[in-house]
């Protein structure tokens, strides 16, 4: 900012040409006065919005921060899992869901998640009971159904099929062990299981046991011929290749209508179907998991 003396002219007050932004203006004193003014004004705006940008950078990198740690925290294993949650928390839920029956409320595994029991279903929701997680919750690490765990130890048995097997007994000494194929851990807990070829179960099932390496499997040989006709000729070709016996020379005939007649006997109707050491009844696909609890409440060892 400059400025230059003009001419004095008679019977006017002394002018000042301001040099400003570019601009010429003649000013006399109360024009100088109001331009220092003005600048202040200026000057201020300006501050005042560096430090409202600042503020904002502020306020910005702390919300990036803590979404930063909400995403690090999100799905934490809990030590709370299984335990009843708060009244307070348990007061939401029930508020956001008032049509529906909970008979209680629980922690899961999983940080910010909760189970719960409405009639005869395990269900899940949030904290505040917004959203509805309906379906089955698998721990990848430890190939375990958490929700089926829940269910057998919460829900009351429905399956006509449990119920007719719940009190049977089967003496492992009268299985129908020249049917079956060996596999697994020998120092594992022995169980025998009925297995159809071209049950896709029994394959699921067979592969779990396999991995968990838990268990010393019989797999007795049940091929259901109304439902895979070719489970037969399949069935005698696995034993014959595990009893190291060559295809031209071997008859498994016998064995696989022995496991037949047995099973119908035992009112065995379907595959696969798990014999534990002890001689409980097991039907249908178990997870290794929910296998292992069922056999934990056994009386007896399991193992000889």
């Amino acid at each position: 900012m400059s400025f230059e003396k003009n001419d004095v002219k008679p019977g006017k007050d002394i002018e000042r040409t301001i040099v400003a932004d570019g601009y010429l203006k003649s000013n006399n004193a109360v024009t100088v006065q109001r331009f220092r003014y003005h600048m202040g004004a200026i000057w201020a705006l300006m501050a005042s919005l560096v430090i409202g940008v600042s503020i904002v950078l502020i306020i910005h990198s702390k919300s990036a921060v803590a979404a930063t740690k909400t995403i690090k925290t999100a799905g934490v294993i809990t030590t709370l899992a299984g335990k009843l949650v708060d009244k307070k928390i348990a007061g939401r839920i029930r508020k956001a869901l008032p049509n529906t029956k909970i008979e209680w409320i629980r922690y899961t595994s999983i940080k910010g998640v909760f189970e719960f029991k409405a009639g005869k279903s395990i269900l899940y929701t949030d904290s505040i009971g917004r959203f509805l997680l309906v379906g089955h919750v698998w721990d990848l690490k430890y190939n375990r159904d958490l929700t089926q765990i829940s269910k057998d130890k919460y829900l009351p048995k429905r399956s006509r099929r449990q119920a007719l097997y719940k009190n049977r007994k089967i003496d492992w000494k009268t299985l129908p062990l020249s049917a079956a194929v060996r596999y697994g851990n020998p120092l594992g807990q022995k169980i025998a299981v009925f297995h159809d070829p071209d049950c896709p179960y029994c394959k699921k099932m067979k592969q779990e046991l396999t991995k968990s390496n838990r268990f010393d499997v019989y797999q007795i040989m049940y091929p259901i011929q109304s439902l895979h006709p070719g489970a037969y000729a399949k069935s005698q070709s696995i034993l014959c290749k595990f009893k190291k016996i060559p295809s031209q020379k071997c008859d498994m005939s016998k064995a696989l209508d022995d496991s037949i007649t047995f099973a119908k006997h035992h009112n065995i109707r379907g595959t696969p179907t798990v014999v534990t050491f002890n001689g409980d009844v097991l039907v249908g696909y178990r997870p290794v998991a929910q296998l292992l609890l069922l056999m934990a409440k056994s009386k007896k060892p399991l193992t000889q």
